[in-house]
Formats: structure tokens, sequence, C-alpha cells
């Protein structure tokens, strides 16, 4: 499955990928990692901030210039109820991007939505 293959599938819908604590952020990026990626699951984390902080040679960290169309947006834990945040880039600049996520604003379905850069932790990319 494509990128735009899974933002067609489930733009307005909600995922509860674990079928735990209702939909959040965490549940769309684990099933973009199994249906796009196709890659093995992270470990589980606290919250979406603490992807970052996993050791894993699979993914590159990524602070600066201008992420790419899959990308996994990461916000620290001063957002999201100190859980942090999880999105996938689908376009933007060095000021200002849109992203498929979802719990954003809280409840919110699968949508697209505009961001900056702040409280970014950075961007994570399958190498």
């Amino acid at each position: 499955m494509t990128l735009n293959q899974f933002v067609n599938k489930y733009l307005g819908h909600f995922i509860d990928y674990d079928g735990r604590y209702g939909p959040q952020c965490v549940d769309m990026f684990r099933q973009y990692v199994d249906e796009v990626l196709k890659r093995p699951q992270l470990p589980l984390v606290r919250g979406a901030a603490n992807f970052w902080d996993i050791k894993d040679c699979g993914w590159l960290k990524i602070t600066g210039g201008v992420p790419q169309a899959g990308d996994i947006m990461i916000w620290d834990d001063s957002v999201g109820w100190g859980y942090g945040h999880v999105a996938i880039f689908l376009y933007g600049n060095v000021r200002v991007f849109y992203s498929l996520e979802q719990n954003f604003p809280s409840g919110a379905p699968v949508s697209i939505n505009k961001h900056y850069y702040s409280n970014l932790r950075g961007w994570m990319r399958p190498c």
C-alpha cells in the first residue's frame, strides 16, 4: 500500500490498532508501519514522544531541513497531555507542514492538519 492509498483509506476514520485506550495517534502510526512500511513494530512506549528515545538502527532520526513525505513526525512531551504526539508528514517547507494524524485535536479521527515545527523532537525515516 502507498502513502496516498493509506490516506484515502483512513481519512475521517478512527484507528484503534491495539484495542486499548481508544483511538490514539500511536494507533495510526502503528497501522502505517504495518500497512505501508511493512516493518516490525517498535517496542511499546509510554507516549508518542518516547519513540524518539528508542535505540533502533532501522530508523534514521533527523532534526533539520525539510522532511520527506512519509516521515514520522515526533513531538515532545510538552504536547498531548504529557505524552507527545506522532504524525505522518505529507508535504511542507521549512516554515510549515501538513501531516496525517489522529487524535489532533483530542478525540479527532484521522485528519490532515497544518503545523509549525515548534515542540518537535524531530522526525524518523526508515533506513
